[in-house]
């Protein structure tokens, strides 16, 4: 459920008219057996933020996961990290980004990569605080739209 609203959270308003492929965004990648999924594959690896006993964020991170924008035979991925809007100013996003870092810097790998939609400036800005470089770009379609996107690198000192 902490997937689903926090994907809505930040990508619902680009989906004005189109509920319908949000809807359907939303049931296949945050269903139950989708997530359980996942999170039995030992390339993946999961971080969820509680505060007050309650979850308000999560990070993924896939290892390895090429790209062809990263020179790395084996780079670390971090596919998901979210934080519910609420909580945002607690700076949850950070201690997740410092914790899917740490475990990056364990791998053999010497780089880490991301992607961000090229207009969320909020989460670019984040990353480049943290000293993430863009290293090209992406697109990715759901339902009928296409998106573009930010391929951002950090090295890990490996």
């Amino acid at each position: 459920m902490l997937g689903r609203i926090t994907f809505s959270e930040t990508f619902g308003a680009l989906f004005t008219g189109r509920e319908h492929e949000l809807q359907a965004y939303l049931d296949q990648t945050f269903s139950v057996s989708k997530i359980a999924s996942s999170m039995l594959k030992p390339e993946n690896q999961y971080w969820l933020a509680m505060f007050d006993d309650l979850p308000v964020g999560y990070a993924k991170q896939k290892h390895p996961s090429g790209n062809a924008h990263i020179d790395d035979s084996a780079p670390v991925q971090l596919q998901k990290i979210y934080v519910l809007a609420d909580f945002i100013s607690h700076r949850i996003g950070h201690a997740l980004l410092n914790e899917t870092m740490f475990a990056a810097a364990e791998t053999n790998a010497k780089v880490a990569w991301l992607s961000v939609l090229h207009t969320n400036d909020r989460a670019i800005g984040f990353y480049q605080r943290h000293g993430w470089a863009n290293a090209g770009s992406t697109s990715f379609t759901i339902g009928t739209q296409d998106f573009s996107f930010l391929i951002l690198k950090t090295d890990l000192g490996a």
